[in-house]
């Protein structure tokens, strides 16, 4: 029980994270293509 709740923590906490890069790489294309 303990381990699924960290796991599930972790995974949640890398699909910010990669959810946070894109936006920012996404931001960053949209600054230079202008």
């Amino acid at each position: 029980m303990l381990v699924t709740l960290i796991d599930s923590k972790f995974i949640l906490y890398k699909v910010i994270i990669i959810n946070y890069t894109f936006s920012e790489f996404l931001r960053i294309e949209i600054y230079t293509a202008k």
